[in-house]
């Protein structure tokens, strides 16, 4: 199916004082970050995609995160294409919150390993400037991001409608651009 949007990120200098503006305007309960990052996270969607806010990082901006299979894989394809990496790591959780979630998980998700990070993460700057975040998640996330076995297929009804917009598009884009 190819990488999964999970997460969008909005940096900040004051991650609680954006938490409580996005929280009123977009209507969204936060929690705390379960990392000893400063940020806060709310389920923004039924299909696994979260809204982030953190601290922002050397001129960071508001960011897609896609769920892919392999990072390493991932990596490659973007730095044969000219894209840049600007950050790659483990997305760790923090030692303080760990038993707690463990409960947690053993409690709604049933049994399971549940490691101390929730993946390994890169940052890629692409050919134009843009930023993306790819995550190659653990397995004990994969219920909440609707990815693995718990991501959501598309219809035959959606992918119809996908395959008559990319011919729309075609056509429009011979017309514009010959």
């Amino acid at each position: 199916m190819g990488a999964k949007l999970i997460m969008v990120s909005m940096p900040s200098d004051d991650p609680d004082a954006v938490q409580d503006f996005y929280a009123d305007v977009l209507e969204y309960d936060f929690a705390p970050s379960l990392s000893h990052e400063p940020s806060w996270h709310a389920n923004a969607s039924v299909d696994g995609i979260d809204l982030l806010i953190g601290q922002q990082h050397q001129g960071e901006l508001p960011m897609a995160h896609f769920a892919v299979d392999d990072l390493s894989e991932a990596v490659a394809r973007a730095t044969a294409l000219n894209g840049q990496v600007v950050w790659e790591g483990a997305l760790e959780m923090a030692p303080e919150a760990l038993d707690d979630y463990r409960k947690l998980h053993q409690r709604e998700r049933g049994p399971g390993t549940v490691t101390n990070v929730a993946g390994r993460a890169a940052i890629v700057r692409d050919p134009q400037g843009g930023f993306v975040g790819l995550v190659e998640l653990e397995e004990h996330t994969h219920e909440h991001f609707k990815v693995g076995r718990f991501a959501k297929q598309s219809t035959e009804k959606d992918l119809r409608t996908h395959r008559e917009a990319i011919r729309i598009g075609k056509k429009l884009k011979q017309r514009i651009h010959p």
